[in-house]
């Protein structure tokens, strides 16, 4: 998996825009801060729709399955804005996330945010699916 530093992001999202950011860290504002030159970044390539989820025990996956396939009347590119705060997707999260490796959407852009990424994380099939 690539890593991106934080004062490495902008110069970063010159250069390209990839279809998936992973954001974790223990300093909140500075994981915000990222996700918000992401957004930018985004919103400057045609990105003018986001949704935001946050998970919890009780997140249904099919939601977000469903909100990455259906089309917008106003806008063709969307950005999903997914905040996972222990950084453990589950079974269900794993699953959706080699799916979105699988099909490469050049329409949607996934931003997952992470409060924990521990080694387990980082070690994890999802998170190597999406590197």
């Amino acid at each position: 998996m690539s890593i991106i530093r934080p004062d490495s992001l902008s110069p970063s999202l010159a250069r390209r825009l990839e279809p998936a950011y992973l954001l974790a860290g223990a300093e909140p504002l500075l994981v915000q801060e990222c996700r918000d030159q992401i957004i930018h970044a985004a919103r400057e390539q045609g990105f003018e729709e986001r949704q935001i989820f946050q998970v919890d025990k009780s997140f249904d996956w099919q939601e977000l399955e469903a909100a990455g396939m259906e089309q917008s009347l106003f806008a063709s590119r969307k950005v999903i804005d997914l905040r996972i705060p222990t950084g453990k997707p589950g079974i269900d999260g794993s699953k959706y996330f080699v799916n979105f490796a699988e099909r490469q959407d050049p329409d949607v852009l996934l931003v997952i945010s992470c409060g924990a990424w521990d080694g387990a994380s980082r070690n994890s099939k999802w998170a190597s699916e999406l590197a």
